[in-house]
């Protein structure tokens, strides 16, 4: 393996098949090159999955990032065709739609550089105010408190990793789902060598289309059990149609413990925390779509997925 510097930060265009302007791209370029000149030591790869002479004209605008064509891959798929492509010691990503906040890099660095662990990751927010604090809690709250330790689950979109061990234990893309950074999350926890949470290396987040997240976010509930059945949810998959309501509370339950753990946090007051504890069932409720078409999938998926295994 090639190493001709020390990290490698990966930005990706994957963001521009889901409606992010070519603005934010190039913006998202120059963050990732000025977050490597600050550091120093390091390079800019692009993962390019939307392809196109448009895109490509943006990359060319800045001749010190590298584009690695991943035409057509999926997400996570795209990610590790990028570290295979990297050529530093370590690589570290960081999504178009997330602002790094000062100090990100050097804390994934150093915790990286102390060999905490072989893999880390950042806390992840949306940029707003109220709303985007309580959408933050329900799409981020694996993260909160933000206490340095190991995670179950890492923010995708901020993390980094030693690329040496990332390519012989790649992100699992066999899966039906966009993301499948919990499952290879929790690979990594029964191989007992657990990604660890960075709390000061802090990114900012857009909010995105409300209702298409809810939809994926609904979805992705049932599809992580068809991945992981020994998820104590999995059971859910044996009940039908009875899986959509037992997912709905669990997760409005969950919500609720972490809004009274973490109000402080958040910084909300207790009448925002009200509000937060009175909206979460309502906001949730758009979870539920997602959640009927892939109960509604389940049996299919399985036996797919038991043929297989054979």
């Amino acid at each position: 393996m090639t190493i001709d510097c020390e990290f490698s930060l990966i930005t990706e265009s994957y963001n521009l098949t889901e409606g992010t302007a070519l603005a934010s791209f190039r913006e998202a370029i120059r963050r990732a090159l000025t977050e490597v000149d600050r550091e120093g030591g390091g390079e800019v790869l692009v993962a390019d999955v939307a392809g196109g002479d448009a895109v490509a004209a943006v990359i060319a605008e800045f001749p010190d990032a590298r584009r690695v064509a991943c035409d057509g891959l999926s997400y996570d798929a795209a990610k590790n065709r990028a570290a295979e492509a990297a050529r530093g010691r370590y690589v570290v990503y960081l999504d178009g739609d997330c602002a790094p906040e000062p100090g990100w890099l050097a804390a994934l660095m150093g915790a990286l550089r102390e060999g905490r662990s072989e893999a880390v990751c950042g806390y992840t927010t949306y940029r707003g105010g109220y709303w985007a604090k309580l959408q933050s809690l329900l799409d981020f709250g694996f993260l909160m408190p933000a206490e340095a330790g190991p995670a179950g689950c890492y923010p995708c979109n901020n993390w980094a990793a030693v690329r040496e061990n990332l390519l012989k234990f790649p992100i699992s893309v066999d899966v039906d789902l966009r993301c499948s950074c919990y499952v290879h999350a929790q690979e990594m926890i029964r191989d007992e060598r657990p990604i660890h949470l960075v709390p000061d290396a802090r990114v900012l987040h857009d909010l995105p289309p409300f209702f298409q997240e809810r939809f994926r976010r609904g979805a992705d509930l049932v599809a992580v059990c068809w991945v992981d059945p020994t998820l104590p949810e999995a059971k859910y998959l044996d009940w039908g149609w009875a899986a959509v309501p037992a997912f709905y509370s669990k997760n409005v339950r969950m919500d609720w413990r972490r809004l009274r753990r973490c109000r402080k946090e958040l910084e909300m007051s207790q009448a925002g925390a009200a509000l937060a504890a009175a909206l979460i069932p309502l906001i949730r409720m758009a979870d539920i779509v997602g959640l009927v078409r892939a109960v509604r999938e389940t049996k299919q998926v399985l036996k797919r997925r038991q043929k297989t295994a054979y």
